[in-house]
């Protein structure tokens, strides 16, 4: 038994403190192994996984990185088993449809999920397709918290941020943004895949318009933007108790295909 308690319960704890939801999904934590940060699981060994929900689950999405360099890893849900080994700045994608709950009922639809990686991954899990997500973009890593600035949706970045696009081919896409460096002028380096495709300078007080092209391979592409120009905490420069380290905002952030590579 994975709990000390029965399948039906899971639903009704509010004491259960490693409990998140991701879409109609609920997944509970079983061990100290993974840590919830940003809509993702952080896995540094092996850890298991409950994944509940109210009614039978057709597939299940994983979207997965490395964070050190020549990670091996084991997944397996239901009756499905994969294995795979990633290299750091690397991501990958894979879908599920041969799951069995370990346990059911007419309100509950519990399923296990084990992860053995040799180092430290991160991993996204999702019921819908990432590839019929209409925004086809995932906030990854290092962004700050969604602002609100006037109705537009705002995220800070300190220096080095990531975000993952799918791509059902390799295409030429084009990347447009707006951007607005804090207190000074900011070089944004725009590496694709570990690839170093695009540097844009921006300017503090005013947004600047960004549009340039990256070439996106089919399947999960990690695109990651690095300021140069160190950081800066408010508190430390205006009347301010932000203590966050700020160098660049981002508005709109959209990617489009332009025509087939």
């Amino acid at each position: 038994s994975y709990l000390p308690i029965e399948y039906t319960q899971l639903k009704y704890l509010p004491f259960w403190e490693r409990f998140h939801k991701t879409g109609n999904l609920e997944i509970y934590e079983l061990d100290k192994n993974s840590k919830f940060l940003d809509n993702q699981f952080i896995i540094n060994g092996s850890t298991n996984l409950l994944l509940r929900s109210d009614n039978k689950i057709k597939a299940v999405s994983f979207i997965y990185g490395s964070e050190d360099e020549d990670v091996s890893f084991s997944l397996e849900f239901g009756e499905e088993k994969y294995n795979n080994t990633l290299k750091q700045e690397e991501a990958n994608y894979v879908v599920f449809t041969r799951i069995e709950p370990v346990y059911y009922d007419k309100k509950n639809h519990v399923y296990k999920l084990t992860i053995s990686p040799t180092g430290k991954m991160w991993i996204i899990i999702r019921e819908i397709g990432f590839e019929n997500d209409a925004s086809n973009l995932l906030f990854l890593r290092n962004w700050y918290h969604l602002e609100d600035w006037g109705g537009i949706p705002t995220r800070w970045i300190s220096n080095n941020a990531t975000i993952g696009a799918y791509s059902q081919e390799n295409i030429t896409a084009s990347i447009s943004f707006r951007a607005v460096g804090y207190n000074q002028s900011k070089n944004i380096y725009i590496y694709n895949n570990g690839i170093l495709e695009q540097n844009i300078s921006v300017y503090p007080k005013i947004f600047t318009d960004a549009h340039t092209t990256l070439h996106l391979r089919k399947g999960m592409n990690l695109i990651r933007f690095y300021v140069a120009e160190d950081c800066l905490k408010p508190e430390n420069v205006e009347n301010s108790i932000d203590s966050r380290c700020l160098s660049v905002a981002f508005q709109n952030i959209t990617i489009a295909p332009l025509n087939n590579c």
